[in-house]
């Protein structure tokens, strides 16, 4: 599909290719003019001569310019200085004034970098981001905004202003009024400014409004109409008062409905909607059930954010004619104004149906067909369209977002390019056009096309919610927060603003302001915490994979994270922001480790493109670092962008602290266009908490990824490991440990992995893993014989290497997902054992092949059930076994409350990588644990959630596992009975409180207990019993700062020694505290921090050797994040 550029293109690519465009005065500079970024009818300009000139689409007007517009006209101006003026018809004014380019160093104020501007007449609307760098004279009453949008009408009798944002001093000689967002003044001759608040400032600018277009096609007028169809071709093209002028003469020569109609849409759609409505209520009080001016009216409220009417008059338009192509389409921006997508697209469908030669009907339809993903369809429905007719807007419009979603920018370019040259008062193609240029990095000039669409309809919510983005981009939090605001109160049943906006509260250390607008756009959102767009068509990547998991890391609300991820990979299998989002909070849980760095990869081969950083440990599920103590944290960080566009980013962290403990964490990534990469390199090395308990780690990583089409995706990583370490294992006994065992490995991993879309609901996703394992284990073996002992080195070496491979079947849609897969283990271990002279070895080639299917039925919003099976061949050395896995699980809830169960089976299979793209969990119940190779699990349990209001938010789990390892018995070598509940409390805008409950006891053989345990006495135990209570005060200040403290209550009791039934017991508390600060404009984080604070003596045996959650002393640290 290629787009034929007409020559009005070069006019419009001028300025982008940098070609100086005309000036309408050749004695002035474009470093002080003011550009004409858009107009509808006639814009006349006066200069030195005194001579009045017709003005074309970007010229410059120099300072001293006398403007004034025609009565059916709408304008738009840009400043050197970033100001847009948006003007109505019959406005009159002079450029007394234009400054310069602002200095942001300039902090004084002068008149130097003042625009002044003298208003005669008219309607303004001001987007000035730029303090106290405009003033507006007029006879009654003037204007002086302090970096603001505000809207400005005067006329013979007074003067009025509508403040949107920040503050404008409105004043004359009589007196003066501040006026601020929400407030409106006027002034008439010779009397003060009076001020009051304004219950609905939008509705001031409904002039300045977008309004969609409702015109008949050309081949339903009659042939004996030239004149009414010369109007509607000249309207089409962007000759909008050439049209308006035909159709003026048509009704006074004869007045007929039919033109009445045409007359009313053509004048709704520049804004002139006084005299519309006139036309409207004509055509209503001669047929109040005539549909089209029931599609005219509903099309009317949908600008007006008034979803309710539209959608109710929309539905009489097609009930008065259900052939009626117009009442369709007017259905269709009725229901997309609801989010209800699907409904869109059938009522655009059917407008095509009753119009098929209409190209904006086929536009309109291959617009919502984009917007739900149907990307092969609408190409086809936009060949269609420009077929019939290339020249409209909306067409071209539609077909820069379709090259735009295959990152074709070039394309895209021209084709926004092309739509702005038809009619440049549409915002549709400048957001088309802002999120191109930002996609190919230039985000300035993305900001100031989002700036234009912002003003060219100024009501949008979503274009609101991009230009916040914009901003935010730019790191200026303010305007951003200012942007997200006015998004909320236009339309406040859209998720995106809250969405973002939760984001960059983050940021700016407003965390439990970012938590209640998180929970607002899941609300919004069909109570799904995974928020995609309601328009679909600006391809918003970043957001996707945005810090949302973050929000509730900072808070330590990571079990209510938990929550909102199950829910939104369970209801969309293939949304990889749901996987990332449980992958992160999972980092908080005990013994998840496998599941997080699963949803990890199961998060990156479904993702498109982008530059979020993969830092070299995320993939790593056996890092034996001590929780919190690592260089950076294992979620997302805040740093990363909220659009994608062609860049290279840089981000580093460092930890230095007690016990000589030292690490760092640096990535660099980068995109462009369809390709995307990553490099990373992590090391961390500490002595420990006592005698042979150092730790060396260092990671790298490099992950490469390139979008072929919108359909195919294909990924590689590598990655190196190399560790040492002594007795990492935390025993009851502190004393337990092996001083003379030290360990040494080195793990290279190769990744290939991709993703197919056969269409939207169907997709294949593959991986290919291949590694190479070398462990070296040595220790001092005592051994005696006649009476005398001695010591002999005994060294242990293992090496593994062979492939991993998954394909897997994904389906989805509204009421089941289904996702088939299969898997394959073939890798061959050899174990050498040498002492003394004496060396032993051994293969014990594994090999596992598994079938599965899990099959989510959705029965209403509501509820959701997964049944599913899998089979697993399994050979390890002489072990053979083929368990059959049944998965049942049971999940219902809404906003307030949610319940979930779960029973199943799964069989445990060491893998180094430890990562698998089967679903991880059934019902919110993880599948996989570090169990011994081979391990049979029956697991079954039931949650509960609630939320009690909007600040107190509870829940808790139970479930049981039971373990049994081949080869060992024929009854159940391990029984665990799990449980946990949490309490979080938002005590206000700075304050959280966080009770939770942590339950483990762990029952084993003694035979289970020494499997795989070669290093000390430090990790056995054949009874454990767990309470672990840990109560937090979280603090976060608008000034950056934040703190926490935490103060964790553990009772445990067990057998912890071989060959004993003594039960040992223990209760202590530890004290962790934190504090830190944000750098202003996300620069980054400063934290210090001191585990164990009272440097308490415990006994406490841990019985994951993977995860350390409890530090035995006192650690003092401080770490510091930086992004660039």
């Amino acid at each position: 599909m290629r787009i034929t550029i007409n020559i009005a293109l070069v006019i419009f690519f001028a300025p982008l290719l940098g070609i100086e465009p005309a000036f309408a005065d050749d004695n002035c500079s474009n470093l002080q003019s003011a550009k004409l970024e858009s107009v509808q009818g006639e814009l006349y300009f006066s200069t030195a001569d005194q001579t009045w000139k017709s003005a074309k689409l970007f010229d410059l007007f120099c300072e001293g310019s006398k403007i004034k517009l025609s009565q059916f006209s709408r304008a738009t101006l840009s400043l050197p200085s970033g100001i847009i003026l948006r003007l109505a018809g019959g406005t009159e004014m002079t450029l007394s004034f234009i400054a310069a380019e602002a200095d942001p160093a300039q902090k004084t104020e002068s008149t130097q970098n003042k625009n002044v501007f003298d208003i005669v007449k008219g309607f303004v609307h001001f987007i000035s981001r730029t303090p106290r760098h405009l003033q507006i004279n007029t006879p009654i009453a003037n204007a002086g905004p302090l970096g603001t949008e505000f809207a400005f009408k005067i006329d013979d009798k007074q003067a009025q202003a509508w403040v949107y944002e920040g503050d404008v001093r409105f004043f004359n000689a009589q007196g003066q009024v501040d006026i601020k967002a929400g407030q409106t003044a006027k002034a008439t001759h010779g009397n003060a400014p009076e001020s009051k608040i304004s219950l609905k400032p939008e509705d001031a600018v409904k002039w300045a409004l977008y309004y969609p277009p409702l015109l008949p096609e050309l081949k339903q007028i009659s042939s004996t109409q030239p004149e009414l169809k010369a109007a509607i071709d000249d309207f089409r093209h962007g000759d909008i008062e050439k049209a308006l002028h035909r159709i003026d003469a048509l009704v006074q020569a004869k007045d007929e409905l039919f033109i009445r109609k045409v007359r009313g849409a053509m004048r709704l759609m520049v804004g002139q909607v006084e005299l519309a409505k006139e036309d409207i209520q004509q055509l209503l009080a001669n047929n109040p059930n005539d549909a089209e001016g029931l599609a005219l009216q509903s099309v009317l409220e949908v600008s007006l954010n008034h979803k309710a009417e539209a959608y109710d008059l929309a539905n009489r338009a097609v009930a008065a004619n259900p052939n009626s192509a117009a009442a369709y389409t007017a259905l269709s921006y009725a229901e997309q104004a609801r989010f209800q997508l699907d409904k869109a697209l059938a009522a655009a469908k059917q407008a095509v149906n009753y119009s098929p030669s209409d190209s904006m009907a086929w536009a309109r339809k291959a617009e919502l067909e984009l917007s739900e993903g149907l990307f092969e369809e609408s190409e086809k429905t936009i060949q269609r369209a420009l077929q019939l007719d290339s020249q409209t807007e909306r067409t071209q419009t539609i077909a820069g977002f379709a090259y735009l979603l295959r990152t074709d920018t070039d394309n895209a370019l021209e084709s926004f390019a092309t739509a702005v040259n038809i009619d440049s008062t549409a915002p549709l193609p400048r957001l088309g056009l802002a999120l191109t240029k930002i996609r190919r990095g230039d985000v300035s000039d993305g900001r100031k096309d989002l700036e234009i669409a912002a003003i060219l309809d100024p009501n949008n919510s979503l274009i609101r919610s991009y230009l916040g983005k914009a901003y935010y981009e730019e790191r200026r939090s303010h305007l951003a927060d200012e942007q997200f605001r006015l998004a909320k109160s236009f339309d406040p049943k859209d998720p995106t603003p809250y969405f973002y906006d939760s984001i960059n509260k983050l940021t700016t250390n407003r965390v439990i302001e970012a938590l209640k607008d998180q929970q607002s756009a899941i609300e919004l959102n069909d109570n799904r915490a995974v928020y995609r767009s309601g328009l679909h068509l600006d391809k918003d990547l970043a957001a996707r994979s945005a810090a949302q998991g973050r929000i509730y890391n900072e808070l330590g609300f990571q079990q209510r994270g938990l929550l909102e991820g199950w829910k939104s990979v369970n209801r969309d299998f293939s949304n990889y922001s749901a996987h990332r989002l449980l992958a992160d909070n999972y980092a908080a849980l005990p013994r998840h480790e496998i599941a997080r760095v699963s949803e990890l990869l199961q998060s990156q081969l479904l993702q498109p493109v982008n530059i979020t950083p993969i830092q070299p440990n995320l993939a790593e599920s056996n890092l034996l670092i001590l929780n919190g103590l690592g260089p950076a944290n294992l979620s997302f960080n805040e740093f990363n962008p909220l659009f994608e566009y062609n860049r290279i980013s840089f981000q580093t962290s460092g930890i230095y602290g007690s016990n000589n403990t030292l690490g760092d964490n640096a990535t660099i990534s980068g995109i462009q266009d369809s390709f995307s990469f990553n490099l990373g390199q992590f090391h961390y090395n500490t002595d420990g908490f006592r005698e042979n308990n150092f730790l060396k780690s260092d990671i790298y990583n490099a992950f490469f990824q390139n979008q072929f089409s919108d359909k195919f995706n294909l990924q590689f990583e590598y990655r190196h490991e190399e560790r040492k370490n002594g007795d990492l294992g935390l025993g009851f006994n502190l004393n337990n440990f092996n001083a003379d065992f030290n360990e040494r490995r080195k793990i290279d991993t190769y990744r290939i992995g991709g993703r197919y879309e056969f269409n939207e609901n169907s997709a294949i996703v593959g991986s290919l893993i291949y590694q190479d394992v070398d462990i070296v284990d040595n220790t001092i073996e005592q051994r005696s014989f006649s009476g005398f002992s001695f010591a002999i080195p005994l060294q242990i070496s293992s090496n593994r290497n062979g492939f991993i491979s998954e394909l897997q079947h994904i389906y989805n849609n509204k009421s089941i997902n289904i996702i088939n897969g299969f898997g394959n283990i073939d890798q061959q271990n050899k174990i050498a054992t040498h002492s003394q002279d004496i060396s032993i070895v051994s293969n014990l080639d594994l090999t596992r092949t598994n079938f599965y299917n899990y099959s989510k039925i959705k029965f209403d919003k509501n509820i959701l059930a997964t049944l599913g099976l899998s089979i697993d061949i399994y050979k390890n050395g002489a072990v053979r076994q083929t368990p059959l896995n049944p998965k049942l699980g049971l999940e219902w809830g809404n906003s307030i409350t949610n319940f979930r169960a779960a029973v199943f089976r799964s069989t445990s299979v060491a893998r180094t990588a430890n990562q698998t793209i089967e679903p991880t969990q059934v019902a919110g119940f993880n599948q996989f644990f570090d169990d011994p190779d081979g391990s049979t699990v029956w697991r079954y349990g039931a949650g509960l959630d609630h939320r009690f209001s909007d600040s107190l938010l509870g829940g808790g789990e139970y479930s049981e596992r039971k373990l049994n390892i081949p080869g060992f018995s024929n009854g159940t070598d391990r029984n665990e009975q799990l449980a946990r509940a949490y309490l979080y409390k938002t005590l206000s805008e700075n304050f959280t409180l966080n009770f939770e409950y942590f339950f483990e006891r762990i029952s084993q053989t003694e035979s289970f207990a020494q499997v795989s345990i070669f290093n000390s006495d430090s990790t056995f135990f054949t009874l454990a019993e767990t309470h672990r209570l840990p109560i937090t005060l979280n603090v976060f200040l608008d000034n950056g700062f934040f703190a926490s403290i935490k103060n964790s209550y553990v009772v445990q009791q067990g057998v912890f020694q071989r060959s004993s039934t003594n039960i040992d017991d223990s209760d202590f508390n530890i004290v962790d505290l934190n504090f830190g600060y944000r750098l202003p404009k996300r620069v980054g984080i400063i934290t210090f921090g001191v585990n164990n604070l009272l440097n308490q003596k415990i006994n406490f045996q841990n019985t994951s050797f993977n995860d350390q959650f409890i530090s035995p002393g006192q650690v003092i640290f401080t770490r510091i994040s930086l992004a660039y």
